[in-house]
């Protein structure tokens, strides 16, 4: 029981970050919200985001906290900032990350 309310609450957060009009067809809702999930269904790019939520990191920062090489980070950046979690920018050589909420 306890496990659905929690599913409930993610799905509720979730949409309520999910531009909707009228001319938003279900099917495009749905696509968003699949994306989304797909996004945090990793364990390592919910450890990003966590970090991320208390501010901006570098990728080096990031792959520290994942126990990876800086070059595995970069495509669950990509896979956040799809679902529109998270996005990036240069600041020089370096790449810093920024969760979206």
């Amino acid at each position: 029981m306890a496990g659905s309310a929690i599913s409930m609450l993610i799905y509720v957060d979730v949409c309520q970050n999910i531009p909707m009009t009228q001319d938003t067809d279900t099917t495009t809702q749905m696509d968003a919200i699949v994306t989304i999930f797909k996004a945090i269904a990793d364990e390592s790019r919910l450890s990003i985001l966590a970090h991320l939520s208390s501010g901006p990191a570098s990728v080096t920062d990031l792959a520290e906290l994942t126990r990876r090489k800086p070059p595995s980070v970069s495509p669950h950046l990509s896979v956040l900032a799809r679902g529109g979690l998270g996005a990036a920018e240069r600041r020089g050589p370096t790449r810093i990350s920024i969760s979206s909420s």
